[in-house]
């Protein structure tokens, strides 16, 4: 009967010594779990913070873009108006000799 208590005991130890085991691994498997989430994190944020990035990019490249083709819209208007006030121009004194003659007739 010894012998069974003893074996009995050993067989307890062991349950004891596999339980530690499996909660060690538990713990174990928890912080690579929550180190793996973290690192996923960083990568997500860094993965947002490029697109950020680009998409700051393309708006300043757009907005220049923009910018300079006002800037040849509004210098083409510049002198389209200058081109038009010279054509009124050069057509107000002979309109002004023929209202003058009719006056005058």
């Amino acid at each position: 009967m010894e012998m069974v208590k003893k074996e009995i005991e050993q067989v307890k130890q062991a349950e004891q010594r596999a339980q530690e085991r499996i909660q060690a691994a538990r713990g174990e498997a928890e912080w690579i779990i929550k180190k793996a989430r973290e690192k996923a994190h960083r990568e997500a944020e860094a993965i947002r913070q490029r697109a950020r990035q680009q998409a700051e990019e393309a708006v300043a490249a757009a907005r220049a873009e923009a910018e300079k083709e006002a800037k040849k819209i509004e210098k083409q208007g510049t002198r389209e108006a200058e081109r038009l006030r010279q054509a009124a121009s050069d057509r107000i004194p002979p309109t002004a000799k023929a209202v003058v003659g009719n006056i005058l007739e």
